[in-house]
């Protein structure tokens, strides 16, 4: 059946030519995709046996210097609103302080997306937010119902509530040491990207890079 297809000379046509072009173009945008990810994962793999590089000397100085956090561990919720101006952080400051439901403020003028939960982030631990150091230190200074004045982070200008916190059972080294190990890997990745950024003006593609 091929060869006679083949003989009737319909591969010459119009439509079977602008398919084959189709499916070439297709498969170089997606070699173009691969090879740019493999590239990425490659890299990153160099900088973690490198640049990155955590050792368990690392992770038990940290631990030992954060006992308090792991001996006494708790998880906090918190809610915030996120304005994209001080102006407008001022604004909400204002009308929370006059007694205005946090929740509701949040739904009206938040720009992140967890305006649609009243401003609800949820449970985090210390750690979870370090690239937001800013916001991580501010929330974990209030008292259980306090809310902030505005915190100025990179991404905008926060209103933050702590809404309550969890004690949890103490971690030992060996349970916290993984915990660990992301965290100061992550530390220092980010130092490597600012770094990078003023001495090569690299950009980095968050979302690229959160797909791999």
């Amino acid at each position: 059946l091929l060869n006679a297809a083949e003989k009737s000379g319909v591969a010459r046509s119009k439509e079977v030519q602008q398919s084959l072009k189709d499916y070439r173009q297709r498969m170089k945008e997606q070699e173009t995709e691969y090879r740019k990810g493999l590239v990425l994962r490659e890299y990153l793999r160099e900088l973690k046996d490198k640049d990155l590089k955590v050792d368990e000397a690392d992770i038990k100085k940290y631990y030992e210097e954060h006992k308090s956090d792991y001996s006494n561990p708790v998880k906090v919720s918190a809610s915030h609103i996120l304005s994209p101006d001080e102006a407008g952080a001022e604004t909400v400051l204002k009308r929370v302080k006059a007694g205005e439901d946090f929740a509701k403020v949040a739904r009206e003028v938040s720009t992140d997306p967890s305006a649609e939960r009243g401003g609800l982030i949820g449970e985090m631990s210390k750690g979870d937010l370090s690239d937001i150091p800013e916001f991580e230190s501010e929330l974990w200074k209030l008292k259980t119902g306090q809310t902030s004045g505005i915190v100025k982070t990179k991404i905008g200008f926060h209103i933050i509530r702590k809404n309550g916190e969890i004690k949890l059972p103490e971690q030992t080294y060996d349970q916290a040491a993984v915990q660990i190990h992301r965290f100061l890997e992550k530390q220092k990745f980010d130092s490597w990207v600012e770094k990078s950024k003023k001495e090569q003006k690299v950009w980095v593609d968050e979302k690229e890079l959160a797909s791999l």
